[in-house]
């Protein structure tokens, strides 16, 4: 699990229940004026408002990390483990409702995107809030299945279920990959001036999640035994902890320049999980220092995660399966990745017709259409695999 928390990996933070953590940034990204002016890696062109086609293209960015993230962490992994909260508590039975009703929703988001690219640029907004949608649905129908396979295969004769240690390696995992998905963010708009009210909004979704994961591995070295681990974990969270502290400090300064008619300029105070109390403008020219602190925030939370789930006396040890239950959990992941697959399509679709043009606007509804119509397919398969009867599109 030490290569997971890498540059390569996307962040996640959700659960089946209410807008998430991560969904948090792509709405702060729905909320920027439209005459702000912020830019991003590639330009939109497709959109009449320059801010609402960039918002649409982070969108994108966001959700698709978070959908590859979930998929990389529980999906993609020769590891059985229960998730915590997925399918509203343990008994199988719930598990296997939610994935179905899960996909379900996914399908009908998908055909809502592939109306409004029909309906024209003036919908930009819409396919964002579609968007965050899509990839909240995404991530909890992967935990949904995730957790729905770990209960049956455990249940099969001849299986053992997972021993759970002080870390939970999924939520430290998610956590850090969420602190890397924020920070990777902000690094999108290293060349344009960005409302304060959109820096505030990362570092504190940012922080909250760095918090949650310096909290969780805190606690966790006060269940170990051996000394030389507990000082390392709780070392380690020392140091995310002043990474954290000289990143609220670096976008504080970055959101300290605030301007009301040409003149008026404050600094202004956050708290420990970065909430900034600024005003609409911010100061470019402090924007490196914020990434610079960032990056060293990213490195410090994911040398932690990896300390921390490399040993299993920390993160405990998986379930014990025999073959029949890994085909099995093996057909119900491989469903799984079928929905989730086409809605990261989806996502690198719309950036796309945000970057490139109108001229693109007609393909790109049609394959997104092709994409609604696998995810349709899949969702019959992931009923079948799930052992759902009577499921109907």
């Amino acid at each position: 699990m030490g290569s997971y928390v890498g540059r390569s990996t996307w962040g996640v933070s959700t659960g089946p229940a209410g807008v998430t953590v991560g969904n948090a940034v792509v709405l702060s990204l729905l909320r920027m004026a439209p005459g702000s002016g912020t830019g991003c890696r590639s330009p939109p062109a497709a959109l009449p408002s320059g801010a609402a086609g960039t918002r649409l293209a982070a969108a994108c960015d966001a959700v698709e990390r978070r959908l590859q993230t979930a998929a990389d962490l529980l999906l993609l992994t020769s590891d059985a483990r229960p998730v915590s909260g997925a399918g509203g508590g343990p008994p199988l039975p719930r598990c296997r409702d939610a994935a179905a009703g899960r996909a379900r929703a996914l399908y009908l988001v998908a055909r809502d995107i592939a109306a409004l690219l029909q309906a024209g640029a003036g919908h930009a907004d819409r396919v964002t809030q579609a968007l965050a949608q899509l990839g909240e649905l995404g991530v909890a129908l992967t935990e949904s299945c995730a957790e729905a396979g770990y209960l049956a295969a455990v249940a099969l004769p001849g299986c053992a279920p997972a021993l759970q240690g002080p870390v939970d390696r999924y939520q430290l995992c998610r956590a850090a990959a969420e602190v890397d998905t924020g920070c990777s963010i902000l690094k999108l708009y290293s060349h344009s001036s960005m409302p304060a009210s959109l820096l505030s909004e990362l570092c504190s979704v940012t922080s909250e999640s760095a918090v949650s994961l310096i909290e969780a591995c805190t606690a966790a070295a006060q269940r170990v035994d051996h000394p030389c681990t507990r000082q390392l974990l709780l070392q380690g969270g020392r140091a995310a902890s002043a990474a954290l502290e000289a990143f609220q400090a670096s976008a504080k300064l970055s959101a300290s320049s605030c301007e009301d008619d040409g003149s008026i300029s404050e600094h202004t105070d956050g708290d420990r999980n970065g909430n900034l109390s600024v005003g609409p403008t911010t100061d470019r020219g402090s924007l490196p220092a914020c990434h610079l602190f960032a990056e060293s925030l990213v490195a410090a939370c994911n040398s932690l995660v990896v300390f921390a789930t490399q040993d299993s006396s920390l993160t405990g040890r998986p379930a014990r399966l025999t073959e029949p239950a890994r085909d099995a959990l093996h057909d119900l992941f491989s469903a799984c990745m079928s929905i989730v697959s086409p809605c990261v399509l989806v996502c690198s679709l719309v950036r796309r017709l945000a970057t490139e043009g109108e001229r693109k606007r007609g393909a790109t509804r049609l394959r997104v259409q092709q994409c609604q119509a696998v995810i349709m397919k899949a969702s019959v398969q992931l009923s079948q695999a799930l052992g759902v009867p009577g499921y109907e599109m």
